[in-house]
């Protein structure tokens, strides 16, 4: 993954691009993190989604449902003093409390069908 982003990264950091390349440099590094989780089998193929005008590109938060619906409850809470309540909140009730479209609708991610 390292090959892959590096460019990416290296152009993202220069003073001389500006924000809306910036924007633009990680909505593509979020396709390239979303393709390495596909390949290594954490997350199943899904069709590209598009970005939303109005929150972006929440394409990490896709996979984010997706690894929770696999982890054994045990494992949702990330131990940092009040961090755990609110990561706590948050991971159960994205894992238990939405179904994976009603998550994609709250993200503005929408199938880019035939698109690639």
């Amino acid at each position: 993954m390292a090959d892959r982003l590096s460019n990416l990264i290296e152009e993202s950091v220069k003073m001389s691009t500006d924000w809306n390349r910036k924007l633009d440099l990680l909505g593509e590094m979020a396709d390239v993190i979303d393709l390495t989780l596909v390949e290594d089998k954490i997350i199943k193929p899904h069709p590209k989604f598009k970005k939303s005008d109005t929150s972006g590109y929440r394409l990490l938060e896709h996979a984010y449902k997706e690894i929770l619906d696999e982890l054994p409850d045990e494992l949702l809470i990330a131990p940092n003093w009040d961090q755990i309540y609110l990561e706590g909140f948050v991971a159960n009730y994205v894992k238990n409390g939405v179904d994976s479209e009603t998550w994609l609708g709250f993200l503005n991610l929408e199938g880019n069908i035939g698109k690639d």
